[in-house]
C-alpha cells in the first residue's frame, strides 16, 4: 500500500498496481486499475480516478471510474461523474 500524506501536493499522473491512500492534495489523473484507492478525510483531489474499488471520505472533483465498487461515505463529497 502506498500513501500520499496530508501535507503533500501532487500535480500530474499517479500510476500504481498496489492499493493507494490519498490524504493530501492531488491534481491530475490517478490510475490504480488492479487495486483500491481510498480518499482519506483530509484529501482534496481534483482528478480523474480509475481503480478497481474507490472509497471517498474526503473531497473529490472529477470523474470516478471503478471496475467494481464506488463507496462515498457520509464525510465524503464528489463533484463530477461516477461510473461503476
Amino acid at each position: 500500500m502506498s500513501t500520499i500524506g496530508k501535507t503533500l501536493h501532487v500535480k500530474g499522473e499517479i500510476r500504481s498496481a498496489d492499493d493507494l491512500t490519498l490524504e493530501g492534495h492531488v491534481e491530475g489523473h490517478v490510475f490504480c486499475e488492479t487495486g483500491c484507492v481510498v480518499l482519506g478525510p483530509t484529501s482534496d483531489v481534483k482528478a480523474d480516478v480509475l481503480a478497481r474499488d474507490i472509497t471517498v471520505h474526503g473531497k473529490l472533483t472529477g470523474q470516478l471510474v471503478a471496475t467494481d465498487v464506488v463507496d462515498v461515505r457520509a464525510d465524503g463529497s464528489v463533484l463530477g461523474q461516477v461510473i461503476s
